[in-house]
């Protein structure tokens, strides 16, 4: 099992438009890339964001852990970083963050965690849902933008 929570904005057609882009010469893919990047950071900044500002010191201690995933598409992951540790007893960051996000206090062992939220998550996944359609809007545009340039003989 992964210990990091990982997530790919995605929207309706997203395969079909990734399946046409290799069609597309080397340098539109790069600057594909170089927006889903933009996009995911944006994202992530959103994210730390929403942890930062959240009303539990565990969440606001491990919020600035998301990092960005390098892709075709905008796609982040928290805890950014793998093999971190968190605390004096040096935890897995990423059993922190799952914990974190969804709730515990089912077990002794999960008391510290907020309580049980099943899967729609405290600050990672309400923020992904919130701001998916500036991420997708983001993409969309720029892949728009480059389709008329390739129409237009670039």
């Amino acid at each position: 099992m992964s210990d990091s929570i990982r997530v790919a904005v995605e929207a309706a057609g997203f395969n079909l438009v990734r399946s046409r882009l290799r069609d597309f010469p080397d340098e539109i893919r790069r600057e594909l890339r170089v927006t889903a990047q933009e996009a995911a950071y944006d994202l992530a900044e959103w994210i730390i964001d929403a942890g930062e500002s959240y009303p539990d010191n565990l969440i606001q201690a491990i919020a600035g852990d998301v990092g960005i995933v390098r892709g075709a598409t905008p796609n982040v992951k928290w805890p950014g970083r793998a093999g971190a540790t968190f605390g004096r007893n040096n935890a897995p960051v990423g059993a922190v963050v799952k914990g974190a996000e969804f709730g515990g206090q089912g077990r002794p062992t999960t008391m510290q965690f907020l309580p049980h939220t099943g899967t729609d998550g405290h600050v990672f996944y309400p923020t992904v849902r919130r701001r998916a359609d500036d991420v997708i809007e983001k993409w969309a545009s720029a892949i728009d933008e480059w389709i008329d340039e390739w129409n237009r003989g670039r």
